[in-house]
């Protein structure tokens, strides 16, 4: 929800890819975001390649609506984001720390 709200706010849809592995039809999963509130739900029953500890997950199409969509909702940071195109990329914002999430808490 703090990441990617789309699918929370109106069950949209997003490809999602396992770097490096076809994708396959080898079982059906569900797929929730980090903190997994009740609509925190990106995949469910789609079939998607076998996952193992350490592979990265690629949510495609997530356009500009990821960023300015995101919040720190539960104090999550802001994930990375990389801009695909063709077969080139580029890291365009880093991951949020604890310390980008206060910077702006007015003191009381």
């Amino acid at each position: 929800m703090n990441a990617l709200l789309r699918p929370a706010l109106y069950k949209a849809c997003h490809q999602i890819l396992i770097d490096g592995k076809p994708q396959s039809d080898s079982a059906k999963y569900l797929v929730t975001g980090q903190i997994c509130e009740n609509a925190d739900i990106h995949l469910r029953e789609r079939n998607f390649p076998e996952p193992e500890a350490g592979d990265i997950a690629v949510i495609c199409d997530a356009g500009a609506y990821g960023r300015v969509m995101s919040s720190n909702y539960n104090n999550r940071s802001g994930s990375a984001e990389v801009l695909v195109s063709g077969k080139s990329y580029r890291k365009i914002h880093n991951r949020e720390t604890i310390e980008d999430i206060f910077r702006n808490v007015p003191d009381f």
